[in-house]
């Protein structure tokens, strides 16, 4: 059995920031090819990572107070989670297309993407 399964709020976040590692390297590969802006790319590569540990976060919490509560009056925290979350996403994606361009925005979509990534690639690296 693996350590996600385990205890997912504190092996994810560490698996996540490997993959953002590995991905950072393709980026710099990526950056010698292709002629963009390494360091905008980058911040928001980054960014994208670290809005998308804090939105894991509060999946977490909230799913802690849903399980120790159990209550019905409980569901009216689930939906102001998802608005942070998804106002969090937005933003961020919208601040990347304005300052960085295209480049940028694919890339902080790529860093919320990051836990997603770390999650499925528990099932081929044990």
């Amino acid at each position: 059995m693996s350590k996600l399964r385990d205890n997912p709020a504190k092996v994810v976040p560490i698996r996540a920031l490997m993959v953002a590692s590995g991905f950072t390297v393709i980026i710099i590969g990526l950056s010698a090819v292709l002629s963009f802006n390494l360091l905008r790319v980058l911040l928001f590569f980054w960014l994208g990572a670290g809005v998308n540990l804090i939105a894991f976060r509060l999946i977490v919490a909230g799913a802690d107070r849903m399980i120790a509560k159990q209550e019905a009056g409980e569901k009216a925290t689930i939906i102001p989670n998802l608005i942070i979350r998804y106002v969090m996403y937005i933003a961020l994606l919208i601040a990347s297309r304005v300052i960085g361009g295209w480049t940028s925005m694919f890339a902080a979509f790529i860093g919320i993407q990051v836990s997603q990534i770390a999650i499925k690639l528990d099932s081929f690296v044990g």
